[in-house]
């Protein structure tokens, strides 16, 4: 195998390793055992009756218990320790014609990637599982066992392609397990705690909302043009105090000092025009 082959076969091994080990196996050991590819000699092993056997025998197992809500969650913790060492264990056999060192790194980049695609499957589970139907667990099944046959053979047939697409797989596995920690992280909060952010927001939103009205009604006040007059019938120390004016700063002729009734924020100018009448604008 050249290298780029052998790179495929590491990354695509080991994404598939971490959504079903057991169908990654059986589909490389069948591939081997009828002739469509040729395994490095580490791996051919993998094509022996007895390894197949095995391989396809868990495999039912597991399509059996990822059926089961909660049952497949147990099944997922228990692999958490299965599926990454078996994946570097299959690319430390895949490059057993380079250094020890480079094979020692496909290991660990083979191991890494299958504990990615794991913890999305595992995560995407327990998210599945709050889910009162058993319809959206049976779906995320037999798309994860789809995917990781598929991709087993897409990494042996195209290579270069290969690469691209689990690099491409890898990514999303990253945005989703970022998403879905964060959905059961907050599921997984008592109902006090909850009901605290919860009271917070809407004491947030019904301030929001005041504020908001509160500026509306100022706009809506400024955008008026208010006239007031002082008439010579009235003492000149009079200030307006009526509910007309609120709001208002006002001078009084007399003193010519400038009042406001509500300390509002509001403006205007008041100007005496004469000994007998005071005009205002708002």
């Amino acid at each position: 195998m050249n290298p780029i082959q052998t790179l495929s076969l590491v990354l695509g091994a080991g994404f598939s390793s971490g959504l079903n080990l057991y169908a990654t196996v059986a589909t490389l050991g069948l591939l081997q055992r009828f002739g469509v590819i040729h395994l490095p000699a580490h791996l051919q092993v993998l094509s022996h009756p007895i390894v197949l056997g095995i391989a396809v025998a868990l495999y039912v197992v597991e399509f059996l218990a990822d059926k089961i809500p909660y049952v497949d969650s147990i099944w997922q913790a228990v692999h958490t320790f299965i599926r990454p060492p078996a994946a570097a264990l299959l690319a430390f056999g895949a490059t057993a014609a380079a250094p020890e060192a480079w094979r020692w790194a496909a290991a660990l980049l083979a191991g890494s990637i299958a504990l990615t695609s794991h913890g999305t499957k595992a995560s995407a589970r327990a998210a599945a599982n709050m889910s009162p139907e058993p319809l959206s667990n049976w779906a995320l099944s037999f798309g994860e066992d789809m995917l990781a046959v598929w991709l087993t053979w897409f990494a042996t047939a195209h290579p270069t392609i290969a690469v691209v697409v689990v690099i491409i797989l890898v990514a999303i596995s990253l945005y989703l397990l970022y998403h879905l920690f964060s959905c059961c992280k907050n599921s997984l909060q008592p109902d006090s705690t909850r009901a605290k952010v919860l009271a917070t927001r809407v004491i947030v939103s019904r301030a929001e909302f005041a504020r908001r009205r509160i500026s509306t009604e100022m706009r809506r006040l400024t955008a008026r043009r208010i006239y007031f007059t002082y008439v010579a019938s009235q003492s000149k120390n009079v200030l307006y105090q009526n509910w007309l004016f609120c709001g208002f700063s006002t001078q009084c002729p007399s003193s010519g000092n400038t009042t406001n009734f509500d300390g509002t924020p509001c403006r205007c100018s008041a100007l005496k025009n004469s000994s007998d009448c005071v005009y205002g604008t708002r």
